[in-house]
Formats: structure tokens, C-alpha cells, sequence
């Protein structure tokens, strides 16, 4: 799971929606192509020489992630990003000089 997780994320990255959508035209080119992946990379290269050309993988990616999740947007994370500040900075290097030997998941 996280490794097709972290696929669809690199992937989705790689591509702008228009790309990615481009990709799709009739399920897009890649049903254009009967879902032949060396013909729509192809094809694609050929409709648009001046993008970024995808791997045979990524057209089946794009359909993968659609039919998964019924988006091409990339899923944003819901975890809470935790701030850096100076009073957590000394708060932690003061815990590590008490106890050298602390576990980071002790450290809150």
C-alpha cells in the first residue's frame, strides 16, 4: 500500500492535471490505443512533443489512480504539520542532555 501510495504521489507530481488528463482523452489516449501502452506513450509523444514524455507504466497509473480514488488531484496530507520554533528546539536538546539515550517517540 504505501508503495503504490508513494507511486501515485511521486507520480502525480511529475504531471500537471492537464497532463495527466491528456493522458485519459477517451479513457483517453490510452483507450484511443485500446489501452496498448507503447502505442499511447507514442501517440501521446507525437500530440504533445513538447512535455515531459511519460513512461508505458504511468498510463496505466493515471487510469489506476481514477478508477482508486475517482480523482487526478494529488491527495493532500491530513497530518498536522508540527512547527519548529526556538522554545521546541531547546525544549528537545534540553530532554537529549538529561537523557542521552532517549527515544525521539519519548520526546513530545
Amino acid at each position: 500500500f504505501i508503495e503504490i501510495s508513494l507511486r501515485h504521489y511521486l507520480f502525480s507530481s511529475m504531471y500537471s492535471f492537464e497532463e495527466q488528463v491528456d493522458m485519459m482523452e477517451n479513457d483517453l489516449i490510452y483507450g484511443e490505443c485500446q489501452k496498448n501502452s507503447v502505442r499511447a506513450q507514442n501517440l501521446y509523444a507525437e500530440r504533445y512533443p513538447n512535455r515531459t514524455q511519460p513512461s508505458r507504466r504511468t498510463f496505466k497509473n493515471v487510469c489506476d489512480k481514477l478508477r482508486q480514488t475517482g480523482s487526478l488531484n494529488t491527495r493532500k496530507s491530513e497530518r498536522e504539520k508540527r512547527k519548529t520554533n526556538e522554545g521546541n528546539e531547546i525544549r528537545v536538546l534540553t530532554m537529549v542532555a538529561q537523557n542521552p539515550h532517549i527515544s525521539s517517540r519519548q520526546i513530545e
